[in-house]
């Protein structure tokens, strides 16, 4: 027995911390000459507009440490650069897993592709690097500086000053993240605040928890995440994870989305989210939305500008289907309001102003499923109609689903049925 299982296990044993000393030996060794390689490592990294000084090399336990003075990139720089390669982890994984990422102060410029993929200023590629690995695993991240938001193939950009920090160790998560506006003028309050942190679970002993919050204001997205600016006037997010319950609530008040037409669009929401597995049901409290500004307008019609402001909205959200539900809504009033936000849309406005709807709609539902059936259902009463008393009361529903044709998959709405 002593022969057959200890002694095979013995010298697999012995093996193993002969090729640990081995490699160990050799990187401790290689690092002592790291910064005499700093030429050859500017000459292998010059194809991509890369170039390094002050790099230093040092061990930390059993992981190498990698420092750089300063990082010059294609678009931007990163100073006091360290880099700690979690040596034994990345062995287990089978990938590079870093322990420690700190970068002192930086400047990059990120620019979306015409596909809508991010990738850094000045480098090919269509964008594809996932970080989301180094962001999970390290132990230690760091970084503080301002990173640029562009567009492909245009010199216009939108600069954002980062704080962010985060550690994970021992299963638990824990990062922070502050931007603000590089060039923004208000108050020392201003901009938004990330704080987010999670616990894995651990079957059978406790669950994943997650709580996620987000609040500041005064912050402006730049015109290339969304294609257009867009101003959160305050914003406040309040989110946990406990096992399979989950809930939270969402107010957010913001301005500056644009419409055809010179017409800039605001918006207030107020919600609270409860969930169970896959199930989340949401009463949406306050919506309303507002014409912020007509371009060729003067400022008293500006002024003057009725806004639309929804009834509470109830939602629900499982794996598959999305449906909404309102007790009462005022057709007139959302027909009206859209003739205004549509002024940039000459078919859309002409249309909706021979409509001249005018009507109370009750008991308002709807659905959206991932085949692309929508389904809508309207209840309206004669006398919240503005109906003769000849006219019967009616119930409309109307069901849009997908056609193949020339093998493409469009939309369409059905005729509408249910008429009584």
């Amino acid at each position: 027995m002593h022969r057959i299982v200890l002694r095979p296990f013995l010298v697999v044993v012995t093996l193993t911390m002969l090729f640990v000393a081995l490699m160990q030996g050799t990187g401790r060794l290689g690092f002592m000459f790291l910064p005499d390689l700093e030429l050859v490592a500017n000459q292998w990294l010059s194809g991509q507009r890369v170039r390094v000084s002050g790099l230093e090399g040092s061990w930390r336990y059993l992981n190498p440490v990698v420092r750089a003075a300063r990082v010059d990139l294609p678009a931007g720089h990163l100073r006091e650069v360290v880099v700690e390669l979690d040596w034994l982890e990345s062995l287990v994984r089978n990938r590079f897993v870093a322990r420690r990422v700190l970068v002192g102060d930086g400047a990059v410029r990120l620019e979306k592709t015409p596909a809508g993929k991010w990738r850094l200023a000045g480098t090919s590629g269509d964008g594809e690097f996932d970080a989301s690995g180094i962001v999970y695993h390290a132990d230690e991240l760091r970084f503080s500086g301002v990173i640029a938001f562009g567009l492909a193939g245009e010199e216009e950009a939108q600069s954002v000053q980062v704080n962010y920090l985060a550690t994970n160790r021992g299963g638990l998560h824990r990062h922070r993240l502050h931007l603000d506006n590089q060039d923004a003028d208000c108050a020392a309050d201003c901009g938004l605040h990330l704080e987010y942190q999670a616990r894995d679970g651990r079957w059978p002993f406790w669950d994943e928890r997650i709580q996620l919050s987000l609040d500041g204001g005064g912050f402006v997205i730049p015109a290339a995440v969304l294609d257009s600016p867009l101003e959160l006037m305050s914003i406040g997010i309040d989110w946990h994870l406990r096992g399979d319950e989950s809930g939270g609530r969402l107010h957010a008040h913001a301005r500056g989305l644009r419409l055809p037409g010179g017409v800039e669009l605001a918006g207030l929401v107020r919600a609270d989210v409860r969930g169970f597995e896959d199930v989340h049901d949401a009463v949406v409290h306050d919506l309303a939305f507002g014409l912020v500004a007509h371009l060729d307008d003067s400022e008293e019609q500006v002024r003057t500008q009725r806004a639309l402001r929804m009834p509470a909205v109830h939602v629900r959200k499982d794996a598959e289907v999305v449906q909404f539900w309102a007790q009462r809504v005022d057709m007139g009033g959302v027909s009206e309001f859209l003739e205004r936000a549509l002024r940039g849309s000459e078919r859309a406005r002409r249309w909706l102003s021979a409509l001249k709807l005018q009507a109370e709609a009750l008991n308002v539902r709807g659905l959206h499923d991932g085949r692309l059936e929508h389904e809508i259902t309207i209840d309206c009463p004669r006398e919240r109609a503005g109906l003769p008393p000849r006219w019967p009361a009616w119930t409309l529903t109307a069901t849009a689903v997908p056609r193949s044709f020339a093998g493409r998959r469009e939309s369409f709405w059905a005729t509408p049925g249910g008429w009584s």
